[in-house]
Order: C-alpha cells, then structure tokens, then sequence
C-alpha cells in the first residue's frame, strides 16, 4: 500500500504536464452550473483534496475560462509556486478569460486581495487537508479546528474555507478527482459535486463546520475505493490528539496487562514485531515473547526481560 500511495503521488506531478491526460479525463458534474463555460454568476469555492490526480482540477477549471485563486499552503507556495503556474499557463491554452493566481494562506493580506478577486469573478480553489504543518509535539485544536468522524475514528480538521465562504457568501463546491481502472488503464475522473449554500443548514455556524464536514464525507466514500490514491496517509497522525504522557504510567511491580495504548503487536511472514504507536517505530521480538505477551502470560517470561519491558511500560 505504501508504494502504491507513493507511486500515484508521483503521478500525480506527471499527469498535471499532459494535456492529452487532461482532455480525456471523465467529468461528472452535479451541480447546476456549466462549468464547462467558465462562467458562474455567483461566489464559488471550489473544495478538493489530494486525491488521485487532483492537480488536473486546476487546470480543468483554468481551460473552462475560469478565472481561478489558488488558496495554498505556506510550504507549498514556497517549493512548487513557480513550477505549478508555469505548467498550467504553458501547457494548456485555457480561454480568453482563463487566469490562475496562487496565494499563500498565511499572509495576512490574502483574504482582502480574495475579495478583490472574487469581485473581479474570480472563483476559488483549496485544498482541505492541506494540514501538514501542524506542530505534532505541540498539537492544538483549540482554534479554527473542528472535530469530525472519519473512518471510525474522530479527526481534527480546519474550517476555515467554511468562515471564508460565509463572509463571502459563496457556495461550496467539492470536487474531486480519481483513476478508475479500466481495461487494466487508470482513467481519471473529476467528479464535481452539488453545491452548499447557508439556506441549507439552520444558522451560519452550521454552514461553517457541517459543510467542511460533509467534504470530507465524500472523500471518506472515495477512499473506501481508492484508498492508496490518497497521498495524505503520511501525515494524518497530525491531526489525531496524540497526547503522548497518556501512555505512560509509573512502573509497576504487579504487571496485569500489554499497555495496548500505546503499543501493539504484529507478524509479517516469520517475523514478530512490537509496534509503538507514538513513535511508530518498529522493534522485532522473538515467537516466543510474541506469543508470550500475546496470551498474557507475563509470569514465563524471565525476570530481567520481565523488568525491561515494565520499564519501557510496554507491561503495566
């Protein structure tokens, strides 16, 4: 799964230089507007994530006439500012009125020069797991964070896109981009989907949160299919409560149990393995003590084994 997660980031990056790749791509759309026409009379985000080949989505709506702000990370904007554009307005021909301009989510200015530019008719475009600089050793989702649930697990994510919206009373559109394989040939698809409008929901905080929240219900469906087209899996621990003093306790002299918070256990073909869940490193171990800890019989396991186990509180 890993490479292939990798294999299709790095595709991504080829696919966004082929023009033919483009042009052949499936579009599904939802909404009421022709976006093949680049013109919506009305305030648009356009919400994605880094799905299959997700940076086709800007240059799709670059050859529609649309004229598109790019709302990036600071990182990004950074490393790939400068070759992303130059591919998108040397490549493609786009129309008359095609534009694309990127701007970095953390300059301070940015949301004065997005209502500049939405009153030019500019659309919007984001990506909204661009989380990857969070802090991991000082995690706080207090502010602008949101908790949601996703693949069974509680997640927290930002809802900043959903306060954008509301203070430029512009709909929401999630669209996403995916390879379906056919006939042994991944062919890409860029679904768009129905847009979201504060009539939809009861109050403005509800448009804010539930709408970022149903994005990523829809991306929650698509990875159940296409789960290593996804090349976020690398840094979605930053958005758990990893709060790492929980797992540990004072060393016991009576150990009752395999401190399953913060360790686990796993085999790969012969092998045995210890598994830290907050490290994520692995430590191999023998058939023995495998099956040892397994079953919970910590009293066959010898005294000085026994003591550096229970000082690493990986027994309890």
């Amino acid at each position: 799964m890993f490479f292939e997660t990798i294999y299709c980031q790095h595709c991504s990056a080829l696919e966004q230089n082929s023009k033919e790749y483009l042009k052949n791509s499936k579009i599904i759309n939802n909404t009421k507007f022709k976006i093949i026409n680049g013109e919506i009379s009305e305030n648009i985000i356009f919400a994605t994530f880094h799905l299959g080949s997700y940076r086709t989505i800007i240059s799709y709506l670059y050859e529609c006439g649309f004229k598109v702000a790019l709302i990036i990370d600071d990182s990004v904007f950074t490393s790939q500012l400068d070759a992303f554009k130059e591919t998108v307005t040397n490549i493609l021909k786009g129309k008359i009125n095609s534009d694309l301009i990127i701007l970095n989510v953390k300059e301070r200015t940015s949301i004065i020069k997005l209502k500049q530019l939405v009153e030019n008719g500019y659309v919007m475009a984001v990506y909204l797991d661009g989380n990857s600089g969070i802090n991991v050793e000082a995690q706080n989702f207090s502010k602008n964070f949101i908790p949601i649930n996703f693949l069974n697990q509680q997640i927290n994510v930002k809802y900043g896109v959903g306060k954008l919206a509301s203070i430029l009373n512009a709909k929401i559109i999630p669209i996403l981009s995916y390879r379906v394989n056919e006939n042994e040939e991944y062919n890409n698809t860029i679904e768009i989907f129905k847009e979201i409008s504060i009539s939809d929901f009861e109050n403005k905080e509800d448009f804010e949160k539930k709408s970022i929240e149903y994005c990523y219900s829809l991306l929650e469906e698509k990875l159940l299919k296409y789960p290593t087209q996804w090349e976020c899996w690398g840094y979605i621990h930053k958005w758990f409560n990893r709060d790492i003093e929980i797992s540990f306790s004072e060393p016991s002299k009576n150990i009752t149990k395999f401190n399953s918070d913060r360790y686990n256990l796993f085999e790969v073909n012969d092998s045995n393995f210890l598994f830290d869940l907050f490290s994520y490193k692995s430590y191999p171990i023998s058939n023995e003590l495998f099956k040892l800890i397994e079953k919970q019989n910590f009293d066959k396991i010898e005294n000085n084994l026994l003591l550096e186990l229970n000082q690493k509180n990986i027994l309890i």
